[in-house]
């Protein structure tokens, strides 16, 4: 895929294998048993088919307008992958980034404070009200960051590659049919009209549109 649209040579490659389809399709193979002997052949037929390409393609103008509009507009390089996953990954809503880090501080410094009068003030009930309070702060911060775990998990990567995803699907289907459209209201018909146009027992000469 090229970017801005479908490059010269893509189109021709495209249009080369629309035509090798067109030219094996039911109908056009009846048309050629039916015509007479000498009349047109398949290597003729697809001559004047290249030669008429861009009035064939016209005919599916509309299809390959949106094709070309749904391919990338820039070549822009790709980013380190390692980076572009941790960028795909969702933010954390901030206070959830600094619960767990703040309630494990606090809880720390409980711990320490209420060991610290436990030895040395005297007054093992007011350590042991520190050494509660910092281990149910603490139980806190386990359990926030429990959480951000659990809500990074599930909700996996983010927007942009899913919308990449998506562009490249639209993309995909568009192109089929701009290329159905372009077998079915251009290349057919054209060739069909070509056999149908060639003169009896007269072959058509070769090179001429």
């Amino acid at each position: 895929m090229t970017c801005g649209g479908p490059s010269a040579p893509e189109l021709a490659v495209v249009f080369e294998r629309v035509l090798d389809q067109a030219l094996a399709c039911g109908p056009v193979q009846d048309a050629l048993d039916r015509a007479p002997d000498g009349a047109v052949d398949r290597e003729q037929l697809r001559l004047r088919a290249v030669r008429a390409r861009t009035a064939i393609a016209a005919a599916a103008e509309a299809e390959y307008r949106d094709y070309a509009r749904l391919l990338p507009t820039s070549c822009a390089p790709t980013a380190d992958p390692a980076a572009g996953q941790a960028g795909a990954r969702r933010a954390l809503p901030p206070p959830a980034v600094l619960l767990p880090g703040v309630s494990a501080v606090v809880a720390a410094a409980f711990l320490l404070t209420g060991y610290g009068l436990r030895a040395f003030d005297g007054h093992p009930y007011m350590g042991d009200g520190f050494l509660t309070a910092g281990l149910l702060i603490g139980a806190l911060a386990v359990g926030a960051a429990v959480a951000d775990v659990v809500w990074l998990w599930a909700t996996g990567p983010a927007g942009p590659a899913d919308t990449a995803d998506t562009a490249d699907t639209a993309a995909d289907r568009a192109r089929q049919r701009w290329e159905r459209a372009l077998l079915e209201r251009g290349v057919v018909p054209f060739l069909l009209g070509l056999v149908e146009a060639a003169p009896a027992g007269e072959q058509a000469p070769k090179g001429v549109s």
